[in-house]
């Protein structure tokens, strides 16, 4: 028989142990082509040896066995646990074999046991309670609760709620107005004004109560100008937990009433509310003056005073359903203005319930008129 290099022979699909001696002795001179003998060699083509054995679910299962209290068939390979759920061991304090467990055999450390006792012990005396050592429960005065033993700190509040001086403060409206404030976008609306940030027109001495209903992303200022200091004379805030909070802490809420007590002295100036997280949300508030410190008496049916100023906005009225007297015991003189007469067509003068010493200004013909005794006459 011929010699084959090694690297000639046909690929090998089976091979035992006498064959793979062969090729490899007949084959020394080129070991290294062993390889590709090998390419197709799997588990299937080699035997197996007596010490290393190939598995099987078989081999496993007779491989396992079981002690205690189960059971083991090593056909299906299925393990059984006798006694499920009862946990023992095989001595405790002396007793031999299979010992259950209870909470005598069982030291107690951070959860305690229950004991009479113990339930006795964590019970605390109220009035009129007694509490004895076995545990009874009784009453000091049992059905004999009378007025003189109940006090408002007995009895909770439900409905009807107690006086404190907070709900009523809360609860009042100042004399001048009470502003309910709120933030729909990024503005602020004011309940007795129209349109985005109002301009609000008050009187200087009086008190003005603002409802921060706002949401909690713009807090609520008084400012003496846009972008400018805060102004806390006069500030009084009260939380709807009835906190209060006065001057510079008044400043910033978003719920609760803020009140303003305004000066005297700062009439005639113009402030501002503002949210401080943003500047565009303002609004002027107009300190007006409209009758001077200057004022001493004011009744029902004459005014009194050294001084009557109007410094606000628009024009001021003096309205009666009857006369209005001017009383001076020198004259009454018009300054720094002129002195404007009502003026009326020919028919309305006519029609007017005229006394001597009126006069009037008739836009038919242009004319001042005075009436007389005898009737209506041109004064030019």
């Amino acid at each position: 028989m011929a010699k084959q290099k090694l690297s000639e022979l046909p690929v090998v699909t089976n091979i035992n142990q006498s064959d793979l001696f062969y090729v490899v002795q007949s084959s020394t001179s080129k070991a290294t082509n062993v390889a590709t003998v090998f390419a197709s060699v799997t588990s299937a083509n080699i035997r197996e040896h007596s010490s290393n054995l190939y598995f099987t679910n078989a081999r496993a299962r007779q491989a396992i066995t079981v002690t205690g209290g189960a059971s083991y068939d090593s056909g299906t390979g299925v393990i059984n646990v006798n006694n499920l759920g009862v946990e023992y061991v095989a001595n405790i304090n002396g007793a031999n074999g299979q010992v259950v467990l209870t909470t005598a055999n069982i030291a107690e450390q951070g959860n305690l046991y229950f004991t009479n006792s113990r339930v006795v012990s964590a019970l605390i005396q109220g009035d009129y309670i007694i509490i004895e050592a076995n545990g009874r429960i009784s009453s000091t005065s049992p059905g004999t609760i009378t007025a003189n033993d109940l006090t408002t700190s007995n009895v909770v509040e439900l409905n009807n709620l107690y006086f404190s001086n907070s709900r009523a403060i809360l609860a009042a409206t100042p004399a001048v107005t009470q502003l309910v404030v709120t933030t729909p976008v990024f503005n602020y609306n004011l309940d007795q004004y129209s349109g985005d940030n109002p301009t609000i027109y008050v009187k200087a001495g009086d008190t003005l109560s603002f409802q921060l209903n706002q949401s909690s992303s713009h807090p609520f200022a008084i400012r003496v100008s846009n972008g400018g200091s805060n102004y806390n004379t006069g500030l009084t805030h009260v939380a709807n937990d009835g906190t209060i909070s006065t001057g510079s802490s008044a400043q910033g809420k978003v719920s609760g009433k803020l009140f303003w007590k305004i000066p005297y002295e700062i009439a005639g100036n113009t402030y501002v509310y503002q949210c401080t997280n943003h500047s565009s949300m303002v609004g002027s508030i107009v300190i007006e003056n409209s009758i001077s410190k200057s004022l001493v008496n004011i009744t029902a049916n004459s005014i009194t005073s050294n001084t009557f100023i109007s410094s606000g906005a628009g024009v001021p009225t003096i309205e009666s359903s009857t006369n209005i007297n001017l009383a001076a015991n020198a004259a009454v003189v018009v300054t720094q203005s002129v002195l404007r007469l009502a003026s009326f067509t020919d028919g309305q003068v006519a029609n007017l319930a005229a006394v001597a010493g009126d006069i009037v200004y008739n836009s038919t013909n242009n004319k001042f008129q005075g009436y007389t005794t005898s009737g209506w006459k041109d004064l030019h």
